[in-house]
């Protein structure tokens, strides 16, 4: 039975039906079935590529859009519209600075988004309206095999000089259109997601494009993705400074020191070590005058030691599981910024550096480093060393003066909005960057993927990847939905 299986024949398992789905042009199953294994994959993280699973979508992407005859890598000279398929449709990622950087720099933008999507990134339809982009919707309710159809349709468009890919990592539809893409512009992948799995190898785009190096080790060691094929555009948070500050959540004396956090709850566990907040109670306990304020929403199961230390330091630890739409304020008010561990944060560290706070990081893997300031390395902001950490904190906390001059070099060191424009045009034009790689060793690699696996053993399939990407695997996959039926009649007697 299904619940009998172990993580890899559950997996092996989807990809049988793959195969028997694809040979009988069952093409809405395949694709569905491919979403979900994708997502379980996504959610494992014990590898970051597939070969079998790229292999069928080669297959169904010749069954659905015909023998592929298009030159690469050859942009469109007379068109000067950039599609953007946006799989996601927030104003909270990468997809904003693009955008604003491609209309900015005079860029016809053809953009497309799901309907659902609608209402939900209110800054960036600004900025496509502002700049009189062309706005399309993929509409609701569309089987996957429509979904990808409609993208498919869009992105083959004669004017079209270069595409960007930004999107989900289990997005069938988004990468399988791109995969069939007719015209010969040039195609970016626009890797937001390189600490994990995502669907499409190397055959989705002709570059990819990192926001750290980190990534770009990961897409050379072991998505098999050759060197000159990958692009480094460092980013910056997208910022509005003329937003006012919201206020501290609890109250706050002139002498206290504001030690903020935020992010994902996930980031912070690491099984019974629980270091991260061992980092945190140290600070409490050492120095009087420190509060501990996160700021991240999070499952229960991840919330176990922040409310610990809630309930043990009542007045001093505060938690705001509420979004906030004024970070770079909050990081302008408070006097250091403490990354995850041990899994790091990226944009959490790009808004303390663009305020002019330090952001500290304690690191046992090359992901948890996060590198996403440049010079990050020089700054001495990271630290591996526990007794090497506590001693940096001290100076931190208690040497003003010394605590402001590092402020200024981390200050110095964050991209701006002028510099990401600049090499996102170079990109365009030459298919380089201004920013090089560096591939030194990709250590550590055993330590992250046990974090992933040990989370995922935990709380299995269903839990991880979520009910929303599991309830299709239901339906065309028998063997699993009668084992759920199964599950249902025995809760109801």
């Amino acid at each position: 039975m299904w619940h009998k299986l172990s993580i890899d024949q559950k997996i092996n398992l989807i990809k049988r039906k793959i195969g028997k789905a694809v040979a009988r042009e069952q093409y809405d199953s395949a694709l569905l079935l491919m979403k979900c294994l994708a997502n379980i994959l996504y959610g494992y993280n014990q590898y970051y590529k597939d070969d079998f699973l790229e292999e069928q979508m080669e297959i169904l992407r010749e069954k659905l859009f015909g023998a592929l005859d298009r030159p690469r890598q050859s942009a469109a000279e007379d068109g000067n519209s950039i599609f953007f398929y946006d799989g996601l449709g927030a104003d909270d990622g990468l997809e904003l600075i693009y955008v604003k950087g491609l209309v900015k720099a005079g860029y016809h933008v053809v953009y497309l988004v799901r309907e659902s999507a609608k209402g939900k990134f209110p800054i960036m339809q600004s900025v496509l309206e502002n700049y009189h982009a062309e706005m399309i919707y993929i509409p609701t309710g569309l089987s996957t095999l429509d979904e990808c159809r409609c993208i498919y349709e869009a992105q083959n468009r004669e004017d079209i000089r270069a595409a960007f890919l930004y999107t989900l990592p289990y997005d069938v539809a988004g990468v399988m259109a791109f995969m069939g893409t007719e015209k010969p512009y040039i195609r970016y992948r626009i890797n937001f997601a390189d600490y994990a799995y995502w669907l499409g190898g190397n055959r989705t785009f002709d570059y990819c494009i990192e926001y750290r190096e980190f990534g770009a080790l990961l897409s050379d060691c072991y998505r098999g993705i050759p060197r000159e094929r990958i692009i480094l555009q460092p980013y910056y948070p997208h910022i509005d400074r003329e937003k006012e500050f919201e206020g501290f959540p609890f109250p706050v004396a002139k002498e206290d020191f504001i030690i903020f956090s935020g992010g994902t709850l996930y980031k912070t566990v690491d099984g019974e070590e629980n270091l991260y907040y061992k980092m945190i109670e140290f600070c409490l306990n050492e120095f009087a005058h420190t509060k501990f304020w996160y700021a991240g929403i999070g499952e229960d199961r991840d919330a176990v030691e922040l409310r610990r230390l809630q309930q043990k330091y009542p007045d001093r630890v505060f938690w705001s599981e509420e979004g906030r739409n004024d970070l770079f304020q909050v990081l302008r008010h408070v006097d250091l910024y403490l990354n995850t561990y041990p899994i790091g944060g990226g944009l959490m560290l790009q808004y303390a550096a663009a305020a002019g706070r330090i952001p500290l990081i304690f690191y046992r893997t090359i992901e948890s480093r996060t590198q996403t300031i440049i010079g990050q390395k020089e700054l001495g902001i990271e630290f591996n060393d526990l007794d090497a950490w506590k001693e940096e904190i001290r100076k931190v906390i208690t040497d003003e003066e010394y605590r402001m001059a590092k402020e200024q070099r981390v200050s110095d060191a964050a991209i701006d909005a002028d510099q990401f424009e600049k090499n996102l045009l170079m990109i365009l034009e030459e298919q380089k960057s201004e920013y090089e790689i560096s591939y030194a060793a990709l250590e550590g690699m055993d330590e992250i993927q046990r974090v992933y696996r040990e989370r995922f053993g935990e709380y299995g399939v269903e839990n991880v990847i979520g009910k929303e990407s599991y309830l299709p695997l239901l339906k065309v996959c028998p063997l699993i939905y009668l084992y759920s039926r199964k599950i249902k009649r025995s809760k109801k007697q």
